[in-house]
């Protein structure tokens, strides 16, 4: 089975970095199965951008909204998520 550990174009989860304090935007949604409430707040390189995060066996699409939020005093632009796409083998 293929995955998308080894695509230097893409951003792999542990690419984008979470913490709780710091951070450029959030994440919002999840596919079927994740917590739906669950929000994460990551660093992206550019919020303008779809983001495409390497999950293993498939990739988790994030679209930036029009939508900010502030949190400990920093403004996080929202992504929501949109679908899951499979790795080409």
């Amino acid at each position: 089975m293929a995955t998308c550990q080894d695509d230097p174009g893409k951003a792999r989860d542990s690419e984008v970095t979470a913490a709780p304090c710091e951070g450029n935007a959030v994440l919002r949604g999840s596919p079927l199965g994740a917590p739906a409430d669950m929000d994460r707040i990551v660093t992206v390189q550019d919020i303008e951008q779809v983001l495409k995060l390497c999950k293993g066996s498939h990739y988790d699409h994030y679209l930036p909204t029009a939508d900010w939020e502030v949190r400990s005093g920093r403004r996080l632009r929202v992504f929501r998520w949109s679908h899951r796409t499979r790795v080409a083998e």
